[in-house]
């Protein structure tokens, strides 16, 4: 058995001849060993598409009767996957949150990333999360740091989080944890006003 993922990634029509190389032999081998060799292939509906045009081989061996479109994750499978990474990381949401994640993540990332990232992009999504959890208790008081704290994630934690780095006058000022360069596929959101971590 061979499973091929992002099948369309071996490009035959690349500037290279590795990608029709390596098709023209994937198609000869599932030829000559067509009773003993299964090939699945795996990708984006429409990059799959493109794929198999290129060469006709794989057209006619990769037909609609063997075609299985899976659907976009619902928000609350999104949402299970998301506390499934958050427990991997050992931390917990608000109490109460729990109803409210599917709007969240909803308000926080776009609707074109859910659909292309699906699963990938909730594990960002959580990256997100507690590097904006980590810059909100560093500037709580001593006092009020707790385990729970320190590992509890609160609705304001899904928004980018400001900082203001030290930097000498006239220098550019604030970077934002959560920023679209940082987090692909992750809304950003304006700062709230209230203090700002500074770093040396």
């Amino acid at each position: 058995v061979l499973f091929i993922d992002e099948a369309y990634s071996i490009n035959p029509k690349g500037e290279s001849n590795f990608g029709r190389e390596c098709v023209d032999t994937l198609v000869k081998e599932m030829e000559d060993h067509r009773d003993d060799l299964v090939v699945m292939m795996a990708g984006y509906p429409q990059s799959m598409e493109k794929f198999l045009e290129t060469n006709e081989g794989l057209r006619s061996r990769f037909n609609d009767r063997f075609t299985f479109v899976f659907a976009d994750y619902t928000l609350v499978e999104l949402s299970q996957i998301f506390l499934s990474e958050m427990t991997k990381r050992n931390y917990i949401l608000q109490p109460g949150l729990d109803g409210r994640l599917g709007a969240l993540i909803e308000q926080h990332t776009t609707a074109e990333d859910r659909r292309s990232q699906n699963g990938r992009l909730m594990r960002t999504l959580v990256e997100n999360c507690i590097a904006n959890q980590n810059s909100r208790w560093v500037d709580m008081d001593d006092d009020d740091v707790t385990d729970e704290t320190m590992m509890t994630v609160l609705a304001e934690d899904f928004a980018a989080y400001t900082w203001t780095p030290s930097m000498p006058p006239g220098a550019p000022v604030g970077n934002s944890i959560g920023c679209p360069a940082a987090y692909p596929g992750i809304t950003p959101h304006p700062p709230t006003a209230g203090p700002s971590r500074v770093v040396d």
